[in-house]
């Protein structure tokens, strides 16, 4: 109806960590970025939602640089660097981690409060290495 956003998953693609600028993989990468490609969600507006993004194999990602930006917007929707949370401006209280699944590398954000204007791409860069992102796709259904 219209007050439906569907949520699709990522393309799956695993990204890995550690790949430098200039392209050149390292020839064994701690771990890698993976989105289940498989998830499709179909959420109502004003409800929570979970954008799911873990590192694989299980890695801490306690000491990691996490961000969560929006497709068209430069401006991180959550920031995580050293312990320490952002915000970013319209998602103070809308965004969040889990603190404690860090530890076992997952970096899912959960986003409160859907709303139609949430359509869209999402990304997810661990640690801003070029290479480690992986994106979300968030639909506002119209009909």
């Amino acid at each position: 109806g219209l007050d439906q956003v569907l949520l699709s998953g990522g393309s799956g693609v695993r990204v890995p960590l550690g790949v430098p600028c200039d392209g050149l993989a390292s020839q064994n990468p701690a771990s890698t970025l993976v989105v289940p490609s498989s998830q499709l969600l179909l959420t109502s507006i004003g409800s929570d939602v979970i954008l799911p993004c873990h590192l694989s194999p299980e890695t801490s990602a306690v000491a990691m640089e996490i961000r969560w930006l929006r497709d068209q917007y430069q401006e991180f929707m959550y920031l995580y660097k050293a312990g320490n949370v952002q915000k970013g401006r319209g998602y103070e209280n809308r965004v969040t981690l889990f603190p404690q699944e860090l530890l076992r590398g997952n970096v899912s954000l959960l986003l409160r409060d859907i709303r139609l204007t949430d359509g869209g791409e999402y990304r997810c860069h661990v640690n801003m290495n070029c290479s480690s992102l992986v994106t979300y796709l968030m639909k506002a259904n119209e009909s």
